[in-house]
């Protein structure tokens, strides 16, 4: 896919203009963001200002001002309007100054990169450009307003494209000398061991594709194992070109519906995201969970509603967390639809086993099940007249809960 222009920019030196489009360099992956959320009911939670001297009173954002702490606790307020006033004014102009070796701009100057590519009726001037500073080795050295701030950037040719290199100003670059080596010297024989150990692993060329975020992707492997955990894709795990993205995004979708809209008509929308996201894997999509809160309480009418959102070709499970739920007008609501209700039991809660649905659905996340317990669970399950049921168990890795107690308890099933 091409790559998307952020802005465009004319580079100007003398009498030459060289209209230019600019693009991003890379797509930043290191790192995965996660959301504060609140442990009791897992909503998003959300940030305010407070003010300690005034007991902790909360501060609005209109009622706030901008100050620079010249002293300790002492600061020098500026109104926005100086503040604006300060900006500098954006030119979309890249007026370069001097050209300079290549080879003599230090890397730690190197702050951000960026690719330029010729606009519409600069492309003679763009490639000229390039092939001189190739042909000279010399690199070009200017300024560049944007977003008001002025920005100290040098363009250099790389395979044919000019890159904007964004730099740190001489002030912002600390030298080498607050770094404390300790005095001694370097032995001839230790020197040339250390060249014999470079010689054994070197390489004539730069090959960063070999490398990879190893810690990235323990995280999005784990968060892909937690995904399939919530039974968002059901039994089946999703196949490669499922995109994470999407998965992620129904996640969240499914807890505005139940948290945030609260089953309400406004989250109609909400709803055809989250089905839309999980279509795409066909017939390996188990059934849809949707986990209420627990400080939802019953509504029958509300209930009813959100049901009619939901199209009949698909399956669908609800966890109840408050009691006031665990009645014959929802259980009834359900039964017409085929509705399974989520069978759950942890170490703080358990609710009554109530088939609502042609099909089960369990969650038994205590982590302490012994066989006699797990018999007790399987004669449950297969003593319903339902033609399947999805039965999943929390797994601590640490302890290597799950399996063992999986294998008892398929085998106790089978056994009855």
């Amino acid at each position: 896919m091409p790559a998307r222009s952020i802005g465009t920019a004319t580079i100007s030196f003398g009498l030459v203009s060289v209209p230019v489009n600019i693009f991003s360099s890379s797509e930043s992956k290191a790192s995965v963001s996660f959301n504060m959320l609140h442990k009791k009911c897992g909503t998003r939670l959300k940030q305010q200002y407070i003010c300690p001297k005034d007991n902790n009173e909360v501060v609005t954002r209109d009622e706030t001002v901008k100050g620079y702490e010249f002293a300790k606790d002492q600061f020098v307020i500026l109104t926005p309007e100086e503040l604006k006033a300060l900006e500098e004014k954006a030119t979309s102009t890249i007026d370069v100054i001097e050209f300079v070796p290549l080879a003599g701009v230090d890397r730690e100057y190197l702050e951000k990169v960026y690719y330029l590519g010729p606009d519409k009726g600069g492309d003679r001037a763009y490639r000229l450009l390039a092939a001189a500073l190739k042909e000279t080795g010399r690199a070009a050295l200017g300024q560049y307003a944007a977003r008001g701030q002025q920005h100290l950037v040098l363009l250099r040719p790389l395979n044919g494209v000019l890159v904007m290199e964004q730099l740190h100003y001489a002030d912002e670059v600390r030298p080498t000398t607050e770094v404390t080596i300790p005095a001694g010297e370097v032995k001839d024989a230790e020197l040339k061991l250390a060249k014999q150990l470079i010689d054994q692993t070197s390489n004539d060329s730069f090959e960063p594709a070999k490398y990879k975020d190893t810690v990235r992707e323990r995280t999005l492997e784990t968060i892909q194992r937690k995904i399939d955990g919530q039974d968002i894709t059901g039994d089946a795990a999703p196949s490669s070109e499922t995109k994470m993205l999407d998965l992620m995004e129904a996640l969240k979708a499914s807890q505005r519906i139940t948290h945030h809209a609260r089953l309400k008509e406004e989250a109609a929308d909400t709803v055809d995201f989250l089905l839309k996201n999980t279509a795409v894997l066909g017939e390996r999509l188990g059934p849809i969970l949707f986990q209420l809160p627990p400080n939802l309480k019953k509504d029958a009418n509300r209930f009813r509603g959100f049901l009619g959102l939901l199209p009949s070709d698909r399956r669908y499970v609800f966890e109840f967390r408050h009691e006031s739920w665990f009645d014959d007008e929802i259980y009834d609501a359900m039964r017409e639809r085929d509705i399974a209700m989520c069978i759950i039991e942890q170490d703080e809660f358990k609710c009554p086993v109530v088939s609502t649905a042609s099909w089960g659905y369990l969650r038994l996340h205590r982590l302490d099940y012994d066989e006699a317990a797990l018999v007790e669970w399987a004669k449950c399950v297969t003593g319903q007249a339902w033609k399947e049921a999805y039965v999943f168990f929390k797994h601590d890795e640490g302890a290597g809960s799950g399996p063992p107690a999986v294998t008892t308890f398929v085998g106790a099933c089978e056994r009855s």
